[in-house]
């Protein structure tokens, strides 16, 4: 974004200042529905990339899928236990993120560091051009459905899909919790014999 890189430039270098800066940028284009749709990419890395923050804690107590329980601890040696429905993730990934500079310490919890070069929250494009199943006309794409959901802040969602198809959403939310231990279920409706057919294989 090159409004990001003036500010980082005019800031120069420090990430807390910058920051302030991008929030008052944001507000001001309120009336810009694809710029007012970033507005959570208002922090900047050392670097100056800029990121939102995403919550390391799990969204709500489960006691049959109860989160990560360990205390990790930040670059100034503080201790952090963990909330009260435990982490989201295993301690091996929380590390991981952590080496790779992607755990932001500056609060009174650590969050992942989503880089907006790699993620982005924009309003979905009319078009899509991913690959698609071949079974029936008019599939969803699997990878647009998982990016569209896995902006859900709560890993036990209840999604509901009508004209569900062949069952894509359904792959999407398999996905979904394969890569965060989630509980989310997936209902599909659809009314099509050979759409209900297919989605029986699985």
């Amino acid at each position: 974004m090159e409004k990001a890189q003036q500010i980082w430039e005019g800031s120069k270098g420090i990430a807390e200042g910058a920051t302030q800066e991008m929030r008052s940028w944001f507000r001001s284009v309120r009336h810009d529905a694809q710029l007012w749709a970033l507005r959570e990419y208002k922090h900047f890395t050392p670097r100056g990339e800029l990121y939102r923050r995403s919550p390391l804690g799990k969204p709500k107590l489960n006691p049959k899928n109860p989160g990560f329980q360990y205390v990790v601890v930040g670059p100034d040696g503080q201790e952090y236990s963990p909330p009260t429905p435990g982490w989201r993730c295993k301690f091996e990934t929380f590390a991981d993120l952590d080496a790779r500079g992607l755990i932001d310490w500056r609060y009174s919890q650590p969050a992942q560091v989503l880089l907006l070069t790699e993620y982005s929250c924009g309003p979905p494009a009319d078009v899509f051009t991913m690959p698609r199943r071949a079974s029936l006309p008019f599939t969803k794409p699997v990878k647009a459905l998982v990016h569209w959901w896995g902006l859900i802040d709560d890993d036990h969602a209840r999604i509901i899909e009508p004209y569900a198809g062949t069952g894509t959403g359904m792959d999407a939310v398999r996905h979904l919790n394969d890569t965060d231990q989630g509980q989310r279920t997936w209902l599909g409706i659809e009314l099509d014999p050979k759409s209900v057919k297919a989605t029986a294989g699985y």
